[in-house]
Order: structure tokens, then sequence, then C-alpha cells
């Protein structure tokens, strides 16, 4: 399987059994992000594009595995800005943060595993030359 090949989606967490458990839901960081984007909507786009102000927070409660799984608070920011639509529905009341919470942990386990493949792949096209 190459980096550009889509994984499948049982496919099996990098470290093994692991698996990311969805944290209990961060009231207190909703309530204050959400009364941000109300008083302020123009900070929306930049809470979105950012991705911190949750994966911050999400990286306090997952990084053991991600560290594991070879993945960074960078890659975990990309992850949570790149559901920042999901992430707006969960801010308004729309979306159950299990929804949201199981849905990042699946993101962020499918790219860690598209990282270890890449790095297989890389490993063994250095072993055949």
């Amino acid at each position: 399987m190459t980096a550009a090949e889509p994984l499948p989606r049982s496919a099996a967490p990098p470290a093994g059994d692991a698996a990311l458990e969805a944290p209990p839901e961060p009231l207190a960081l909703k309530e204050r992000v959400r009364r941000r984007v109300l008083e302020r909507p123009d900070t929306l786009s930049d809470l979105a594009r950012e991705g911190s102000w949750l994966a911050d927070w999400l990286w306090s409660q997952w990084a053991p595995t991600l560290c594991a799984w070879g993945l960074t608070r960078e890659a975990l920011r990309d992850v949570v800005a790149g559901y920042h639509h999901e992430l707006w529905l969960w801010l308004m009341g729309e979306r159950p943060w299990a929804h949201v919470a199981d849905a990042l942990a699946g993101r962020a386990q499918r790219r860690a595993t598209r990282r270890a493949a890449a790095a297989s792949d890389k490993s063994a096209s250095h072993a055949r030359r």
C-alpha cells in the first residue's frame, strides 16, 4: 500500500491495540469559546483555522497514545482545524460531543496510520536500493 492509497477504515491503530477513548466533554472550554464566537463572530474563522483551542485540550488527554503513534501536537491541530464545520455545530449544540470526539479520534488514528505506512514504504524503498 502506498501513502497515496486510502487506508481501510478498519485499520488498526499504529500502536497495536491502543485506541483513543473519547474524553469527557470539555464543557467549560466549549462555553468559553461559544461565548467568544457569539460576542465576536469575526473570531470564528481564526478559531476554526487555528484549531488549537480544542487540539491543545485534546493533546492533554491523548498525548501518550498520539506520541506512541508518532503524531505531533501540530498534526492534531491540523486534524481539529480540518473538522471546523462539525466543531461549529457542536459549539452551537447541534452535534453531541461523542460524535465530535469519536470523529476526531478516528481522523487522528487514520493520519497516524498514513504516516506510519508512508514511513514504512520509504524504508522499504531505501532497503531495495
